[in-house]
């Protein structure tokens, strides 16, 4: 899968989201990691001297609205970026959540799809937003804002020796696949990845990481 094998990496899951126990022993049985240190993007937020040291060296892989805990300042080994923002008003957003919503719901009305769907809620249903309202307000505003692909160019031309995968499922409901956003994406020198499945396809299908992730180097 990997170029060379990481032992260590960062996960930072989207809004609202944690990464239980369970979740981390999925990642790990389908990445061959060794070490996942999880944090939430509050956190990752307010404590970004914490993530600089944490990410040193390591594979981190974000989720969504993880991508707004990347900072200049962090020196990983590659980077993964799954799902991860393009500009959308809150009305967007809150239509496409509610898509997500409904799509799950199917999913778990579909005998051949329920386990995996209950299993991946866990890490999905997060008590940090409800914890923490004011700031995952104020952070919906920031999403709505935050152009992915500008900010991992930035990121590229900032260090240029670091893989770089930004990972697209082909069904996302809250940021619908974009031939446009694909298209810039490759021009910034990324390694462009199409997946299946929705919004939250990482958590559900381990196929979804492990394609995501392949031949990245390290």
């Amino acid at each position: 899968m990997f170029m060379n094998s990481p032992k260590h990496a960062l996960f930072i899951p989207g809004f609202g989201k944690e990464i239980d126990e369970p979740a981390l022993e999925r990642i790990t049985g389908v990445t061959n990691i060794e070490v996942i240190d999880p944090f939430t993007v509050r956190e990752a937020l307010e404590d970004p001297e914490k993530i600089t040291r944490a990410a040193k060296d390591a594979l981190i892989v974000v989720h969504s609205a993880g991508i707004l805990a990347l900072s200049e300042t962090i020196s990983p080994a590659a980077l993964a970026a799954f799902n991860t923002p393009d500009l959308r008003s809150k009305g967007e957003l809150f239509t496409g959540a509610v898509k997500k919503v409904r799509n799950q719901m199917k999913d778990l009305f579909d005998s051949g799809k329920r386990g995996a769907t209950l299993e991946a809620l866990r890490p999905r249903t997060s008590t940090d937003g409800f914890l923490h309202p004011i700031e995952m307000y104020t952070l919906l505003g920031q999403i709505s804002e935050f152009d992915s692909n500008q900010s991992l160019l930035k990121f590229k031309l900032s260090k240029p020796d670091i893989s770089i995968h930004r990972v697209f499922s082909k069904n996302d409901e809250i940021f619908p696949r974009s031939d446009e956003v694909i298209q810039e994406s490759r021009r910034n020198g990324l390694v462009v990845i199409e997946t299946e499945g929705g919004h939250d396809a990482i958590y559900i299908d381990p196929e979804v990481l492990r394609k995501g992730l392949e031949d990245i180097r390290i």
